[in-house]
């Protein structure tokens, strides 16, 4: 029968003081505790990384900062003479990331308060926001692109037109928010592509990009709350942020636990489904596939619901311009992005314009009207509202 062991990390560390971080001896001296030699060499090798025990030569990890590796010098006797500790700061700055955002975001965004629901709403239709690449965290000057574009500049364009769309739609039952990949600009500290590695014009520091990044989700959901009774939302998984996408969806799920009116489609694949009457939905970036060839992978893919569809939507972004084509199964559209050009995409020809769409869905007619708001009426709209 296996014994007890200690779980808690104060008590295992005052004994493993106690004996001078000596395995043997810790063992030796309980072996009513532990049977098992292996857990506690182990454990002090975890504290000693974490800097909660000293290593051999007395030396401890600074902390926030990860041990990678020693060097240790022994005299004649095989005492520790010298001993070069190695640390890895930039892996330890890459596992706060995410908790410094998420952090500082509960820190400085109130607790959300219940948002009163519309109880004048239409069941038989559904609205579509769209959100084309938005590259929060793009830098741009406008010397150089044609337009200055930061942090800020994408905050307040996303909302107010995210607003200008509410304002302007149909109040039906539900909308679904779909941010067709690249929400984020970087996926890293390093302001590269994740797969590329190609370098990019980034605005701040990754954990403040996140930050505001994530305060836009909150703003443009809590929006759709005030309109919709229900509000879904999907971050498709783009080139520029495989990882952030996935942690995207995972915040929203966390901030809105109470709240069951928001409903977030997290599915880690890069092809996401939804059926509304007889619409079918399909949500991917476009990176991966080829617009011939999604009507294809959705009938495989969601083969339940193809039946019961007449009308077959692909939502996807990545090329940045406006296309809609019309295949014998689907229709694929891209969107254009509010963003502007970044210096590579200005330096090589890119014109496309910059807008976002709201779609309204029929259950049983499909697409039956859209709104455009482009980049010049958000301007508009921004100096009226000063």
């Amino acid at each position: 029968m296996k014994k007890t062991k200690y779980t808690t990390t104060r008590d295992f560390i005052k004994i493993a003081l106690a004996y001078n971080c000596n395995v043997q001896e810790i063992f030796d001296n309980n072996r009513d505790k532990y049977d098992d030699i292996s857990s506690i060499r182990q454990r002090i090798r975890d504290y000693r990384k974490k800097g909660l025990l000293p290593l051999d030569s007395g030396n401890t990890v600074s902390t926030g900062e990860l041990l990678s590796g020693t060097s240790t010098l022994y005299d004649e006797d095989g005492k520790v003479k010298l001993q070069w500790v190695k640390t890895n700061v930039e892996a330890s700055d890459k596992l706060q990331a995410f908790k410094t955002a998420l952090d500082s975001l509960l820190i400085d965004i109130e607790p959300i308060e219940p948002i009163k629901e519309n109880e004048n709403t239409e069941d038989d239709k559904l609205t579509i926001y769209t959100i084309g690449d938005a590259h929060i965290g793009m830098l741009a000057w406008g010397k150089e692109s044609g337009e200055d574009h930061d942090i800020a500049i994408a905050e307040k364009d996303l909302i107010t037109a995210t607003h200008h769309l509410i304002s302007q739609s149909i109040p039906t039952t539900e909308c679904f928010i779909i941010d067709v990949g690249d929400y984020f600009h970087s996926d890293n500290f390093e302001g590269k592509t994740a797969r590329g590695g190609n370098i990019l014009d980034v605005d701040g520091r990754y954990p403040k990009v996140l930050e505001i990044g994530l305060r836009i989700t909150t703003e443009l959901i809590n929006l759709a709350l005030g309109k919709h009774s229900k509000v879904r939302w999907r971050s498709a998984i783009g080139n520029h942020n495989e990882h952030s996408a996935i942690m995207i969806s995972a915040f929203i799920k966390a901030y809105y636990r109470n709240e069951p009116r928001v409903i977030v489609h997290d599915t880690p694949n890069m092809f996401m489904y939804h059926i509304f009457g007889k619409n079918l939905i399909g949500v991917t970036h476009g990176h991966t596939a080829k617009a011939e060839a999604l009507g294809d992978i959705m009938a495989i893919d969601a083969k339940e619901y193809w039946s019961q569809s007449e009308y077959r939507y692909w939502y996807t972004g990545h090329i940045h311009h406006q296309s809609v084509k019309e295949f014998r199964s689907c229709v694929v559209e891209t969107f254009r992005t509010l963003a502007s050009k970044d210096a590579w995409h200005s330096s090589s020809g890119y014109r496309s314009g910059q807008s976002m769409k709201s779609i309204v869905l029929h259950k049983d007619f499909g697409e039956i009207s859209r709104t455009t708001v482009g980049i010049r009426q958000i301007r508009q709209i921004q100096k009226e509202i000063k």
